[in-house]
C-alpha cells in the first residue's frame, strides 16, 4: 500500500501528511519519495538531523468474539502495517522535483488498466512549472523498517482458522484481504 502518513514534529507537536509514497533502490540504499503542497507546514519541520516516520497500513478489519470458540473473548482487530523510519531531504530543485513526480505519477497510471495512460510530457510546460512551484518534494533515506501484524497468531489454531473462514464468508473486500493474509501466514 504506497500510501502512507509521513509523520514528524511541528512547532514541538506531532504532525501527520497522508500521501502517496514510492519506494525506490538506489544501489543498496532505500529511499521513499513523495511530495506535499507548498503551503502544507509539514515540509519546512522535514530535516537530515531529524528522523521522520512514515506508516504504512495493510488489510485491517475487526474480529468479533463470536468467531472464537466458546469462552471469554473480547473483541480485537486484526491488521498488518509497516512502520519506515529514515532521515528526509527536501527536493526543491525544479528539474529534480519535476523527475520525481513525473516517475511517481508513471508508476501508478501504469496500474490503471487505461490504453492510454496520463502523461506529465503530454501538459503544456508552463501549466507543469506553475504546479511544480507549488510544490516540495522530498526524499527520505530509511535507515529502519519494522513490520507489524495481528493476524490471530495469539489464539490457538482453532481459533485462527475459525476467524480466516468467518472472514472468507463476509462479503467486504477488508475481510477477504485479511483473510488473503493470514493465509500467508498460517498455510506457510
Amino acid at each position: 500500500n504506497p500510501f502512507g502518513a509521513l509523520v514528524s514534529v511541528v512547532a514541538d507537536v506531532p504532525f501527520a501528511t497522508h500521501i502517496p509514497m514510492q519506494w525506490v533502490l538506489r544501489g543498496e540504499e532505500r529511499l521513499v519519495y513523495g511530495h506535499v503542497a507548498r503551503a502544507n507546514p509539514h515540509w519546512q519541520s522535514l530535516s537530515p538531523e531529524q528522523e521522520v516516520l512514515i506508516m504504512f497500513t495493510g488489510p485491517h478489519s475487526y474480529i468479533s468474539p463470536r468467531w472464537y470458540t466458546p469462552g471469554q473473548n473480547v473483541p480485537t482487530w486484526s491488521y498488518t502495517a509497516v512502520h519506515v523510519y529514515g532521515c528526509p531531504r527536501i527536493i526543491d530543485n525544479p528539474d529534480e522535483l519535476h523527475g520525481m513526480i513525473k516517475s511517481l505519477v508513471d508508476q501508478y497510471e501504469s496500474d490503471t488498466g487505461v490504453a492510454q495512460p496520463y502523461r506529465i510530457e503530454d501538459m503544456p510546460a508552463d501549466y507543469i512549472a506553475k504546479l511544480a512551484s507549488g510544490t516540495v518534494g522530498f526524499e527520505i533515506s530509511v535507515t529502519r523498517i519494522e513490520a507489524k501484524y495481528k493476524l490471530s497468531q495469539n489464539r490457538k489454531l482453532q481459533d485462527a482458522h475459525q476467524v480466516l473462514a468467518t472472514l472468507e464468508a463476509q462479503t467486504d473486500d477488508a475481510s477477504h484481504a485479511v483473510a488473503r493474509m493470514m493465509h500467508r501466514v498460517y498455510d506457510a
